[in-house]
């Protein structure tokens, strides 16, 4: 069996949605030949914990481990709070950002380049390019963000000239928290530059969404593979019946404020005022790290009292909740990368088997998967006419007891069927 060393900050105990692709990866690519070894920092931060991701960790797995220095203790010292907002896409949880929060956003921006995991690299390479003399493997896979895992490979790659794979989960610099960020002009310089090198330097590169490889092929000038997300066919076995009482909207994963769909809380609001089905059974539940903007708004529209909020629930937990959810929700951010966005619940999404409710691009890739498996509908975060015709009609649908989706999630989203994608790539590099 060949063997393919996988370089990725995320890894169980961690939490979140980084930690899936490459969890899931790693478990069936042994079923198409290719042994992974797992090289992750034995003391990550850990913002988001999830032990029952460790199930999904085979008891061989050969997991690679050296510690790293982060500064996060020294931020959350700083601004007196324990967790680390800008784990979480320079969101705010607490509406209490002040000097020293925009402090620390101006120097993870200017001086933690490309990312605060920066001061791992130089100990990784070393350590990496030494091991692997004695136990050498056929590939590397670097998979970002945080980026910082590609300039790591970059360094072995250069020194063993092993082939590598630079996966890139969002885009570097046509990103939504990039764009946040107070870079200075030097920074944005070195940004574009550490960018352009990856991406021109690794043997083969991979992303997530049609529109974000032709966004890369621009810069790079070469092609860039599509590999997308998936869902995982073993987290959604046996049958789950629905609550009957309850319309609910369910939301999982972290909700930024560039995510924050106001239109869609409004017209739920007036639904709610005016209509006595939609006071009886409207819920709203959202699941993941919440900016307090999305939470005033729905205050604001007068829905505190149908909201149901859990910062965080266990990858199993979100699974069923899913499962049980009348429509789910699939929110984009306002950002420039939009038309490429695919969030990773997408499919996790089309394998719960219920309606999606897209709010962000009509012509995006996203709208292209909801299209093709029939699963929902994606409307342009102004389309308020179109938002409101779709939910008038899912309710009724609801109340009829016929609100279900066309079609099953395609096999082609599977995680199986994912790692087998990047198995065929390993062979060719």
């Amino acid at each position: 069996m060949k063997r393919v060393l996988i370089i990725s900050y995320y890894w169980p105990p961690v939490g979140g949605a980084g930690v899936q692709r490459w969890l899931k990866h790693a478990r069936y690519l042994p079923d198409f030949g290719w042994k992974p070894i797992i090289y992750t920092p034995e003391n990550p931060d850990l913002s988001i914990t999830d032990e029952s991701l460790l199930q999904d960790v085979s008891q061989d797995q050969e997991i690679w481990r050296t510690p790293i220095r982060e500064p996060y203790d020294l931020y959350r010292k700083l601004v007196g709070k324990r967790e680390v907002a800008v784990n979480h896409g320079l969101m705010d949880t607490t509406g209490k950002g002040g000097f020293f929060s925009r402090l620390g956003m101006w120097v993870r921006a200017n001086a933690f380049i490309p990312d605060a995991r920066m001061f791992w690299i130089r100990p990784s390479a070393r350590y990496l390019i030494g091991r692997l003399k004695k136990e050498p493997v056929d590939a590397i896979i670097s998979t970002g963000p945080p980026h910082s895992m590609h300039r790591i490979a970059l360094q072995v790659h250069r020194a063993t000239g092993i082939p590598w794979i630079a996966d890139f989960r969002d885009p570097w610099t046509n990103n939504d928290v990039y764009h946040r960020l107070p870079l200075g002009k030097r920074a944005e310089r070195i940004h574009l530059r550490m960018e352009k090198e990856v991406l021109r330097t690794a043997t083969g590169v991979v992303t997530v969404s049609w529109q974000w490889a032709e966004d890369m092929k621009q810069i790079s000038g070469r092609e860039v593979e599509v590999i997308t997300n998936g869902y995982d066919e073993a987290d959604f076995s046996g049958a789950v019946s629905l609550p009957k009482d309850v319309f609910e909207l369910h939301h999982v994963g972290s909700l930024y404020a560039d995510r924050n769909p106001v239109v869609l809380w409004k017209l739920l609001g007036e639904r709610y005022r005016s209509s006595e089905p939609w006071k009886k059974h409207l819920r709203i539940h959202l699941t993941g790290k919440t900016d307090q903007s999305v939470l005033v708004a729905i205050r604001e529209a007068g829905l505190q009292d149908v909201l149901q909020y859990d910062d965080y629930l266990p990858h199993s937990e979100v699974i069923e909740a899913m499962r049980q959810a009348p429509v789910l929700l699939l929110l984009l951010n306002d950002a420039p990368d939009i038309m490429g966005r695919i969030p990773g619940k997408l499919f996790e999404y089309l394998a719960a088997g219920r309606p999606v409710l897209g709010i962000g691009a009509a012509a995006g890739d996203s709208a292209r998967i909801l299209n093709e498996s029939k699963a929902g509908k994606m409307f342009d975060l102004d389309d308020e006419l179109g938002m409101a015709a779709w939910l008038d009609n899912s309710m009724q649908a609801w109340l009829d007891g016929s609100l279900e989706v066309q079609q099953a999630a395609s096999g082609m989203y599977s995680r199986r069927s994912c790692a087998k994608q990047y198995a065929e790539l390993l062979n060719q590099v």
